[in-house]
């Protein structure tokens, strides 16, 4: 486990510097998705791609940010949720098409030019795995953001 979170703080580095990545410094954000990498390859509870984004961001941040229009963001940052409905896209920059009729994830990493991956559960045993897709691309359906509102949870 340790050894995921210094590469993911090397690679993180190495993207600012670079400047090919745009990155959320916010300390909830920053929780989210520890808790990803601390629970990549394990199965979240009955492994439904909803328990990933509940149980990182929590009960009562979750239905606030999902409920609330205003929390609706048009560039996502890593940390927000993202959630597809009968959405058609290359998935994994494979060339081949991929529909999701409904799922929800969390924005792991952003790319300048679109490309985004996104922490879900997922594949075989549905358990947490990164994908890699551009929002920016997508052949049809919707692909809709959500930022937490940081300030509820720190009233």
């Amino acid at each position: 486990m340790k050894t995921k979170i210094l590469l993911r703080a090397a690679l993180l580095s190495a993207m600012l510097i670079s400047g090919t990545m745009v990155f959320s410094q916010d300390t909830t954000a920053q929780r989210i998705l520890g808790f990803i990498d601390s629970n990549l390859g394990k199965r979240i509870e009955s492994g439904m791609c909803g328990q990933i984004v509940l149980k990182a961001y929590g009960k009562k941040l979750y239905a606030h940010t999902y409920k609330e229009s205003k929390c609706k963001v048009r560039v996502p940052k890593p940390g927000d949720m993202i959630e597809f409905t009968n959405t058609t896209f290359c998935k994994n920059n494979d060339g081949k098409p991929y529909t999701l009729s409904s799922h929800i994830g969390i924005v792991y990493h952003v790319y300048e030019n679109g490309d985004i991956t996104y922490a879900d559960n997922w594949g075989e045993g549905r358990t947490v795995t990164i994908s890699n897709m551009n929002y920016k691309k997508i052949e049809k359906g919707t692909i809709t953001f959500y930022r937490a509102d940081y300030a509820l949870i720190n009233k």
